[in-house]
């Protein structure tokens, strides 16, 4: 999925650009933005909390091959120009 200018909101709600149906997973998890030229994750107030590589964050920058991590449900950032 592409990442526009508006703010991509991923978790279990129905109401999220991308629902994740997996009970470690919160309502709304985490946010994934552009800043510029840089493609940001943001932690949504979930109850898992969000970890890039592993390491758990409150926001990070993404780089390409980065594995997000929303409770046990993983997904991979690819920057495709």
């Amino acid at each position: 999925m592409e990442i526009g200018s508006s703010p991509m909101r991923l978790g279990r709600s129905p109401a999220a650009d991308v629902m994740l149906e997996h009970l470690s997973v919160s309502r709304r998890h985490a946010v994934v933005a552009t800043r510029g030229e840089v493609v940001v994750v943001l932690d949504d107030r979930s109850l898992n909390g969000v970890l890039v590589n592993g390491e758990r964050v409150g926001e990070a920058v993404l780089a390409h091959g980065d594995e997000i991590r929303l409770g046990d449900v993983a997904i991979r950032f690819l920057d495709i120009p």
